[in-house]
């Protein structure tokens, strides 16, 4: 996973390779939605947690087995 914070957004890119799977995101301050994004981690079930510095704010998207 990278932060791309300018865009609002974070990307899931393959180990293996390093291609783009997916991108999440958008600047604004709704649910799934980032101002300043700026950590990124992932938890032993695939769930991944973002936070925020404008925002002040954690989030967390539930792995639902589509990555």
């Amino acid at each position: 996973m990278v932060s791309d914070d300018p865009n609002g957004k974070f990307h899931v890119l393959s180990r293996q390779d390093g291609k783009l799977l997916a991108s999440y995101g958008r600047v604004e301050h709704n649910a799934g939605e980032f101002e300043n994004l700026h950590n990124l981690g992932i938890d032993s079930k695939g769930n991944i947690y973002t936070a925020e510095v404008q925002g002040k704010r954690l989030q967390k998207f539930r792995n639902l087995g589509g990555l």
